[in-house]
């Protein structure tokens, strides 16, 4: 196993471990740009990247989620405290923008993961997740629980 700091600081924060065929990530408060050439530099390919952990909310930790989300298909593991701190930022950005956070829903995209990492995100809270593509959505939804919402 390797492990390497891409960054540690009040800048951005990013580790990877990887044992040379695959590559995990803690945090990512650096774009994906930068995750991409520090790797890169040490020989490592971004492809290699299976999933990204994240230790708490903090944007120095998280900077890089969002675009993360729309361009990878990697697995995302949290806490059930980091979840909720994520919950409550999403909740102040809706009272700063004169929004009522009862009114906006946290949506997880499941993409390629398999139903039980869904049921396993259920089982943190979320109720709500958005499918890429229809055919693994209606494949995956047969053992899926009632309360789970697409």
């Amino acid at each position: 196993m390797h492990y390497a700091a891409l960054a540690s600081g009040s800048k951005g924060n990013c580790h990877a471990l990887s044992d040379g065929e695959h590559t995990l990530l803690i945090d990512a408060g650096l774009s994906l740009r930068q995750i991409g050439q520090r790797l890169q530099a040490l020989g490592q390919e971004v492809g290699r990247v299976q999933g990204l952990a994240l230790t708490h909310e903090h944007s120095d930790h998280i900077a890089a989620v969002p675009v993360l989300l729309r361009n990878t298909d990697w697995t995302f593991l949290a806490t059930p405290e980091t979840l909720a701190a994520i919950q409550a930022q999403v909740a102040e950005a809706c009272r700063a923008a004169g929004r009522n956070p009862a009114e906006v829903e946290l949506v997880a995209v499941s993409k390629t993961h398999p139903a039980e990492a869904l049921i396993a995100a259920h089982q943190l809270g979320l109720t709500l997740f958005g499918e890429n593509r229809v055919q693994e959505a209606a494949a995956k939804a047969a053992g899926l629980p009632p309360t789970l919402r697409s």
